[in-house]
């Protein structure tokens, strides 16, 4: 009648619609939703990449070696393609249902395999030096980056924003849109602050 958590001493009854915080922790880091931690493991990913790259880059290979890499983003990113389309996870019915979650599946590496290859090459060729216009012109980028998982986690509260709104407030047309996405892109906004003046921290420590 009651399974039993054994690290937590935590009783639930089993056919309780409340979840344990074990089935908690794991669909919000492994198997939910947001999968934080199979996120987390991409944008680790990208960093060794572009780490890679930024080494042939200072050896001055990297115009030998965008040679293989183009090609190879297209195959990656052709590859995810197809094999989202054989098992249906390109399907708009599928996604709106509810159906395709995280955690990601090989399609979606391949899929976003390739892009990503060819986002962090430019990035290296244009040579993100510091105060050039390159990186001046790319930092809001990487500070978006920086607060990507929060800002992501963030916009799920876009559609409940608006039943709460029709609860305190009730408004119609447009209006009802715009509020919500207001308050998020200020959200957005106030996430990026936050790490623009944590990059300016850091960067007055080492000077």
């Amino acid at each position: 009648m009651f399974r039993r958590y054994e690290e937590l001493d935590l009783y639930l009854p089993e056919n309780s619609d409340h979840l344990g915080i074990l089935e908690y922790l794991r669909l919000t880091f492994i198997s939910g939703p947001y999968a934080y931690l199979q996120l987390s493991g991409s944008a680790i990913l990208a960093i060794l990449a572009g780490y890679f790259l930024r080494k042939l880059n200072n050896a001055g290979r990297i115009t030998e070696i965008s040679y293989y890499l183009i090609p190879i983003s297209l195959i990656l990113t052709i590859s995810g393609v197809v094999l989202g389309i054989y098992f249906q996870e390109f399907s708009i019915h599928n996604v709106v249902v509810g159906d395709i979650k995280a955690p990601p599946r090989l399609w979606y590496w391949l899929f976003f395999a390739g892009p990503t290859l060819l986002v962090l090459l430019l990035f290296v060729i244009i040579d993100l030096r510091p105060e050039s216009l390159a990186e001046r012109v790319t930092y809001p980028l990487a500070v978006f980056g920086q607060g990507s998982l929060i800002i992501y986690t963030g916009h799920s509260f876009v559609l409940p924003m608006i039943n709460w709104l029709d609860v305190i407030y009730p408004t119609e047309g447009l209006l009802r849109i715009l509020i919500p996405f207001l308050l998020f892109f200020t959200f957005c906004g106030l996430v990026m602050m936050y790490y623009h003046r944590q990059n300016k921290a850091l960067l007055t420590t080492r000077a």
